[in-house]
């Protein structure tokens, strides 16, 4: 702790102290902040010397060391003083953590004791055990939909089927309305004509859509873009056409701002067609496979089981922009009672900015 003499700076900023010299300035440095005030010259020091070691008559040291914890009392409470330099104290904005979830249902056929029927209970139970704060479905039929809608109290959906009258199957968004503000969104094709419902690319036997949404983080008010998205299960053509065009729309929707990517991709992690699709999202969209980033990566040989287990094949995936840190990803591998949740195991991720 050391005294200084009023520098020009202050003396026009505090002009009554400048028209007496019989004051000094006192300025005192802590953890992360600086902070200044006056004290008036007759228990002043002269300049650059420690206060206590300067002046031992006990009154006038009584007095300084009030005054010293006056001062440090006062900045400890606030972190800051009125005439300060440097950081204030502020810890800047609260970090958005978010656990997000990618999950291919199966559409509601006949699937034996693996139907619908039967995995509905198991699907419940699994989602309102875990809660994420935004799910991507694939393959959602209306009524598992409403099935979904009716399981989970807390969130909203958006989402049209892929038909061109928007029935079919869909890529529902489902996010907590208690965490996120829906601010938009919006449904487009994987074709040459992405705003007409129906359009497909040559060789896709369906059309394939990819749902998005713009999220306001209630908590911290950052915004986040979330995209969901199937493609074609035949044709290696369609999927090529569909990255380009997924890439492109991203880009002119989200920009640069943080972004989601979910969805069954239906090409696998050791292949050219996952290769071209990790460098068009990376180079276009700033998007990592959260797989390769998380600090914790828990995931068995397979998203895709087929209702039996042994399958090896990885095609549904989690990309998330740079900016954001991964400290957690798994493949939850769900069975009860010997009735698979899905065709696909559910794959989920916690993610920070």
């Amino acid at each position: 702790m050391y005294l200084d003499p009023i520098s020009d700076v202050d003396l026009r900023r505090t002009p009554d102290i400048a028209q007496n010299p019989g004051w000094y300035l006192f300025k005192f440095r802590g953890d992360g902040y600086k902070m200044s005030t006056v004290i008036p010259a007759h228990i002043a020091p002269t300049h650059g010397i420690p206060f206590i070691r300067r002046y031992m008559d006990i009154k006038t040291i009584t007095f300084g060391l009030f005054i010293i914890l006056v001062i440090f009392a006062f900045a400890c409470s606030n972190n800051k003083f009125f005439v300060s330099g440097g950081s204030n104290g502020s810890q800047g904005p609260e970090p958005m953590t978010l656990d997000v979830m990618s999950f291919n249902i199966r559409l509601d056929v006949d699937d034996g004791s693996n139907s619908w029927v039967y995995r509905k209970p198991i699907v419940e139970d699994y989602l309102n055990d875990l809660l994420p704060d935004i799910i991507g479905f694939q393959e959602s039929l209306e009524n598992q939909v409403r099935d979904l809608d009716e399981m989970l109290e807390d969130y909203d959906w958006v989402g049209d089927g892929r038909a061109e009258d928007l029935g079919g199957e869909a890529c529902p968004v489902f996010f907590n309305r208690n965490v996120f503000e829906l601010l938009d969104y919006d449904t487009f094709w994987l074709s040459d004509t992405p705003q007409i419902p129906g359009s497909k690319e040559p060789g896709a036997e369906f059309p394939r859509v990819v749902t998005w949404v713009q999220l306001e983080h209630r908590e911290t008010g950052q915004v986040v873009y979330f995209f969901n998205t199937h493609f074609s299960h035949v044709s290696a053509e369609a999927r090529a056409a569909a990255t380009d065009i997924m890439s492109e729309k991203m880009a002119t929707i989200a920009g640069d701002h943080l972004t989601i990517a979910v969805g069954d991709l239906n090409f696998e992690i050791d292949g050219d067609e996952y290769v071209n699709f990790s460098e068009v999202v990376n180079t276009n969209n700033n998007l990592d496979n959260v797989m390769n980033v998380a600090d914790e990566v828990n995931i068995g040989e397979t998203t895709f089981n087929g209702f039996r287990l042994g399958t090896q094949r990885i095609i549904d995936f989690i990309f998330i922009s740079e900016d954001f840190e991964a400290t957690f990803f798994q493949v939850d591998e769900v069975i009860r009672n010997g009735v698979f949740i899905s065709d696909h195991w559910p794959l989920r991720a916690t993610i920070t900015h």
